[in-house]
């Protein structure tokens, strides 16, 4: 493990940012996790209680001095109150001399390198105990760090000390605990799994030159473990559930460091150094002022800057401190980001007006990508620049080409002609137009289609017609027929030698359709009237070979009621309403019809009748009564 040894505060310890080998393997016996390649960030520093690290190493040789002598920091009971962590703005766009520079060697100098753009990050489930072990803990890794793994494919188990199982894809900015345990394969609640027994890593006191500055070096939090640096400078590591020291301990102390008060030259340069927290290449978090020699002793090229330590923390060394310069003088956004190689975006522009596009953009741990009016926008992340320390990218989207698109060849339907019985009526079924052509039914019987705009038939043609169906001409069966008298609801009465119905020619489908079973006579009633059935109609015959009269009956012969003023009587004389029985006048003598209006007058006396009647009656009734006694 690579450390920072150059002067740090308490703020550097305990990040939870630190690469993939801060994390150690536990003895054979019983193995520790596999290195988590990007352990979860712990809660931001706390700002440091001095203005100047504490974590000098021993004094290098005197340089020649360049630039004044710069005041040595106070010692921990006499320094006043520390100046503020900055932060820094969502939206800031770093700036600073070397800014380019110093994102290309934290590119080159950290501990771990980023993914790369296309690098997505996979939910892994972390077991132990002897294969195929129980469930212990959950992390989430790159896509490269699975070795021989078919991309996508779910889920798949490592080769590991631990045995180790890919589930799924992680989700944005998914951390190790948005997974619970539960959904790894092999989970059993009844059977929790024995805490892993973590080493702690081997960790020695930094003494630069100075009173009272021994500490140790910043040490990450870790998936096993948490870090506190105590007041006296010692250090203790927690154990986090499911991990434990040896012996079962449940936490590890460092102790106190020995300060050797070793004085450190008057003259001594100062560098201003960008600290970063996060997963490399990190995100500014603040900054600090060591001793020339700290920078030297942490790896530093002297007057390099940027020039990036190898620590925990990424930390860059700027440029010389002038003067007495305190860490609140320099602005974080002067601290150089990593710098992302926007990638190649080209727009699809198909044939056909207005639809030239750009294809879809995914998010990366460097940037994410929005849609603005058809440009693409890539938006840096934390910790990222575009060159030339733009915070975002831009692709414009061109104009479309406007190139017509070649015109698409139909294939015209399949169209069977029909010929019913019949001379010249074979004809082709209706056909719909369509968003492809139109349709055209021709005299000739013949179909023509028309391809509409953007389409054409075989052969580039414009239309495609269907021939005049041929027409077998073939002759339609006879269909049987009968002769029938329809008889009106309201006949007129015309008098004497008019038919009562008239004579038609039913078609038999008609007869059978009104229930006709082949027996005669027969009738039904249509909206004609009564329709009465009478016998098939023979080869050769019409309606004109038969008689009504004969056939349907006559109407009678009735004068007084005709309402045709051509109905003539039973002797062919014209029917001409009267008065019955008046001489001189026209009329039937009270016959109509062959009824009696009236009785006739036979000559006999009328008046005796009525009292000769009513004596009858009285003496009939006589009779009775007189009889009455000798009937009991």
């Amino acid at each position: 493990m690579s450390t920072f040894i150059a002067p740090s505060y308490a703020d550097d310890a305990g990040t939870g940012d630190a690469p993939a080998s801060s994390e150690t393997q536990a003895p054979a016996a019983d193995p520790a996790p596999e290195p988590k390649p990007a352990p979860e960030p712990a809660p931001a520093p706390k700002p440091a209680p001095e203005p100047k690290s504490a974590d000098e190493p021993e004094p290098a040789p005197a340089q020649p001095a360049d630039e004044p002598e710069t005041e040595q920091a106070p010692a921990p009971e006499e320094e006043a109150a520390p100046a503020p962590v900055q932060e820094i703005p969502a939206d800031a766009v770093p700036a600073g001399d070397g800014a380019e520079v110093g994102a290309a060697q934290i590119k080159a100098g950290a501990a771990q390198a980023a993914a790369p753009a296309s690098n997505k990050k996979v939910v892994v489930c972390k077991y132990v105990g002897t294969p195929p072990g129980k469930p212990h803990h959950i992390i989430v890794v790159s896509k490269s760090a699975i070795k021989d793994w078919p991309e996508g494919t779910f889920p798949w188990t490592f080769a590991d000390a631990q045995d180790s199982v890919a589930i799924r894809w992680a989700v944005g900015n998914e951390q190790p605990g948005n997974e619970e345990l539960v959904n790894c394969p092999g989970f059993d609640p009844g059977e929790p799994a024995e805490p892993v027994v973590i080493t702690p890593p081997d960790v020695q006191a930094v003494d630069p030159c100075g009173p009272a500055n021994a500490e140790y070096p910043a040490i990450a939090e870790t998936e096993q473990y948490s870090v506190t640096v105590n007041a006296d400078k010692s250090v203790t590591l927690t154990a986090k559930d499911g991990f434990t020291f040896a012996d079962d301990a449940p936490s590890h102390t460092y102790p106190a460091p020995v300060d050797s008060g070793t004085e450190c030259p008057q003259d001594e340069k100062k560098v201003v150094v960008c600290k970063y927290v996060g997963t490399p290449p990190g995100v500014p978090h603040h900054i600090i002022v060591v001793s020339k020699s700290a920078a030297l002793a942490a790896g530093w090229v002297e007057g390099q800057f940027p020039g990036v330590f190898a620590d925990a923390q990424d930390s860059i060394a700027i440029r010389w401190a002038v003067g007495n310069e305190q860490p609140g003088d320099e602005e974080l956004v002067n601290c150089p980001l990593a710098d992302i190689e926007p990638p190649v975006i080209e727009p699809v522009d198909p044939c056909g007006p207005d639809n030239i596009a750009f294809p879809a953009v995914e998010d990366t741990d460097e940037y994410t990508a929005a849609v603005v009016d058809g440009d693409v926008v890539l938006t840096a992340n934390p910790g990222y620049e575009f060159p030339g320390g733009e915070h975002t990218f831009t692709y414009e989207l061109p104009a479309d080409s406007g190139e017509a698109c070649p015109p698409a060849v139909i294939e015209p339907p399949v169209l069977e002609p029909t010929d019913p019985c019949g001379p010249d009526n074979a004809v082709y079924p209706a056909l719909a137009e369509t968003d492809q052509f139109g349709v055209t039914v021709n005299g000739d019987r013949s179909v023509t289609l028309t391809a509409k705009a953007g389409y054409v038939f075989a052969n580039q043609q414009a239309t495609y017609t269907y021939p005049t169906p041929a027409d077998s001409n073939e002759p339609c069966p006879e269909v049987a027929a009968l002769v029938a008298c329809v008889y009106p609801d309201a006949p007129a009465r015309l008098g004497t030698g008019v038919p009562a119905g008239v004579i038609t020619v039913i078609d038999e489908a008609t007869a059978l359709l009104n229930g006709f079973l082949g027996s005669f006579p027969f009738s039904y009633v249509n909206g004609d009237g009564e329709v009465e059935l009478i016998a098939y109609l023979e080869d050769g015959q019409t309606v004109d070979d038969f008689d009504a009269l004969e056939m349907c009956g006559e109407v009678a012969g009735i004068c007084d009621d005709a309402t045709d003023p051509g109905a003539v009587d039973e002797n062919g004389e014209p029917c001409v309403p009267g008065e019955p029985g008046e001489p001189g006048e026209p009329g039937d003598g009270g016959e109509t019809g062959g009824e009696t209006d009236a009785l006739p007058n036979t000559g006999g006396p009328a008046g005796f009748l009525l009292p000769i009647g009513a004596l009858m009656v009285l003496v009939g009734a006589g009779l009775v009564v007189v009889r009455r006694p000798h009937s009991a």
